[in-house]
């Protein structure tokens, strides 16, 4: 925790040096609301130098902290700066460790200031939170960025709305089955991880072209549950060689010895292999659903249309 001389400020009376007894007051009674939490496992700061008092002026205080082994670590050399250090207790996972941070950002609050004083959460903890949550905002970005690029993409090549959702339609199950599967497993956002959504549109949105392609080439040909047959039968067992020789390429990532790359090998291969399913299996449903529903609306527009003449 910085405790800082703000440098733009209209208050009163305000605060010149760090080591003013007001702000060490202020420091004393931080220090002893941080020491009360329980997930502070330590706490450091020039607070134990005036257990017994705080002196009345700026040069009482300098002859205390001249006589003080060590003090010299809370400041900065223009004494602009004071420094209080909190350490969350070791091992505490990420929402444990925010938790303490907003712990810490309370007690901050309750602390009274000085004029002129301004207290800043620093350090490790807080820098993670942060990277944690830019990676998530990022993540949930570069996803609905790439989505919308392959729809219109997938939409342009099949010329139809509703056959290039068609196409997509896996990728959609295959993000919502991994990050749930993510959440089940517990494994984290990190910056591995941050970009899979991406990188499972990105390699997954064939399987979705294949099936829905060949089922409207066999269409041309054959009755619905026929082409339906056949584009399973042929499609479904090549690309299923396809999605089981990736998956065991992003499986071999869980091997290595970092857990990042460990986390981003298991999330890709699950991607993979629901993109699959989800294109095999929950597609041709889907596939129906569509033509039945185009028919009805054809039906009632030609009857309309008769009915008219």
């Amino acid at each position: 925790i910085a405790v800082c001389l703000e440098e733009e400020t209209d208050a009163k009376d305000i605060v010149r040096d760090i080591r003013d007894p007001k702000v060490i007051e202020s420091v004393v009674e931080l220090h002893e609301r941080l020491e009360a939490e329980s997930s502070i496992e330590k706490v450091q700061s020039i607070a134990p130098y005036f257990q017994d008092r705080v002196p009345d002026d700026l040069e009482g205080v300098k002859k205390k902290l001249a006589s003080a082994p060590g003090a010299e670590k809370f400041f900065n050399d223009d004494f602009s700066i004071m420094l209080v250090y909190a350490s969350p207790i070791a091992g505490l996972s990420e929402e444990k460790v925010k938790a303490a941070t907003e712990l810490i950002q309370k007690d901050v609050d309750r602390t009274t200031k000085p004029a002129g004083v301004e207290y800043k959460i620093t350090g490790m903890a807080p820098l993670i939170n942060e990277l944690l949550r830019l990676m998530r905002e990022d993540m949930v970005f570069t996803t609905v960025i790439a989505a919308i690029i392959i729809f219109v993409i997938l939409a342009l090549l099949e010329r139809s709305l509703t056959k290039g959702f068609l196409v997509f339609l896996p990728l959609i199950f295959g993000i919502t089955w991994t990050f749930g599967t993510m959440g089940f497993l517990g494994i984290p956002i990190s910056v591995s991880t941050v970009m899979i959504g991406s990188v499972i549109i990105g390699l997954g949105v064939e399987y979705g072209i294949f099936m829905v392609s060949r089922y409207y080439e066999e269409r041309e040909r054959h009755t619905s549950a026929e082409s339906l047959k056949i584009a399973i039968t042929n499609i479904g067992s090549s690309t299923f060689g396809s999605a089981a020789t990736t998956t065991a390429a992003f499986f071999a990532l869980t091997l290595a010895a970092m857990p990042m790359i460990q986390h981003l090998g298991q999330t890709l291969a699950l991607g993979i292999i629901y993109c699959w399913i989800a294109a095999a299996i929950v597609n041709p449903c889907f596939i129906i659903f569509e033509e039945r529903i185009e028919a009805k609306v054809l039906a009632k527009v030609l009857q309309k249309w008769v009915g008219s003449d």
